[in-house]
Parts: C-alpha cells; sequence; structure tokens
C-alpha cells in the first residue's frame, strides 16, 4: 500500500467520486502523455508541467468538474510515481487520509490476514506517517 496524504490520492478519491471510471498513473508528464490520449490528464504543478490543458492535481481542481465516465491520467511528484516503482505484488492499494477508513476495510475483508506493507511516497511528509499509523491502527483493531 502506497500512502500520499496531501494531493495525489486525496485527488483520486475526488476523480472517482466525480464520475472518473479509470484512473492511471504515471511517472512524468512524459508518460502521461503517452498514455493519455483521449483521456483527461491532471499532473502535479510542481513538475513544471508544459502540458496543454493539464488540469492541477489538486482536489478543489477536480472537484469541481463532472468526470461522468471519463479516463484520467494522473502523474505527481511523489504518490504515482512511488506507485510505479513498487515492485509486482498481488494487490497495489493508494491510500490517503480520505479513503484510509475503507482501505482498511477493504484490505481486512480480501486479504485474509495476509502480510501488508505500508510505503509512504515522501519521506519528509509528517502527514503519510501519521496516516500509516493510523491505518496499521485500523488493520490491528486499536
Amino acid at each position: 500500500m502506497v500512502i500520499d496524504v496531501i494531493r495525489a490520492f486525496t485527488t483520486a478519491c475526488i476523480l472517482f467520486a466525480r464520475g472518473a471510471t479509470e484512473i492511471v498513473c504515471a511517472r512524468d508528464q512524459i508518460e502521461a502523455a503517452g498514455v493519455g490520449a483521449g483521456a483527461i490528464i491532471v499532473g502535479e504543478a510542481e513538475a513544471r508541467t508544459t502540458l496543454p490543458g493539464i488540469i492541477p492535481n489538486s482536489p478543489v481542481e477536480v472537484g469541481a468538474r463532472d468526470l461522468s465516465g471519463r479516463r484520467v491520467v494522473l502523474f505527481t511528484v511523489n504518490g504515482t510515481r512511488m506507485l510505479r516503482d513498487v515492485p509486482a505484488c498481488g494487490v497495489l492499494i493508494a491510500a490517503a487520509a480520505a479513503n484510509a477508513a475503507a482501505t482498511a476495510q477493504w484490505i481486512l475483508t480480501h486479504t485474509n490476514g495476509g502480510r501488508i506493507q505500508l510505503v509512504v511516497s515522501d519521506p519528509d511528509a509528517p502527514e503519510d506517517y501519521a496516516c500509516a499509523r493510523y491505518l496499521a491502527g485500523l488493520l490491528v483493531g486499536v
């Protein structure tokens, strides 16, 4: 499970809430442009985006849009890159504070007590560590 609290996966929660049917995570704007044909592209402002028509990676920005039935390509400095870099595993989950309780419930329902690895996407982000501790507590029933 990769955790990015502030924007990447909070934005992803809002993208789905606004009707997106699929989110493809890209490492950067070059990869996003390669897989984004016909898709809405959402990207990190800090990535110095040069793609035309890109929507900023912000829950506020995407929350104001109707994305019904749309495919979205999302790239961020930390969260989506970490998702792309995690070695292959059975199930890869993107978590944020916005979906922490639902994430923990899904894990408890579907993993039969298997091993879970929590990975924070930004080692300098105390909010990612706080969310990881919260998720760990939910998973062990604290």
